[in-house]
């Protein structure tokens, strides 16, 4: 994987698609601060490419939590 790709900056929908979620997800994740994101105006997210890799590597998937939407 090039920096070029692991800079991409993903719209919450991106970041959905890519870890097969719902964009409530996203935002559920990144408001609970497991999923570091940027604010642009006042509703729009951004999601780094390299943070929802970094998501997925430090062990947050289904089996870890008892599926995504359970704390």
């Amino acid at each position: 994987m090039t920096n070029a790709s692991q800079s991409e900056i993903l719209t919450v929908s991106q970041a959905a698609r890519m870890l097969q979620t719902s964009r409530r997800m996203i935002y559920a994740l990144i408001h609970r601060g497991d999923l570091k994101a940027s604010r642009l105006g006042r509703k729009e997210w951004r999601v780094m490419r390299h943070e929802v890799l970094r998501f997925c590597s430090d062990g947050h998937d289904s089996k870890k939590r008892g599926g995504f939407g359970h704390r």
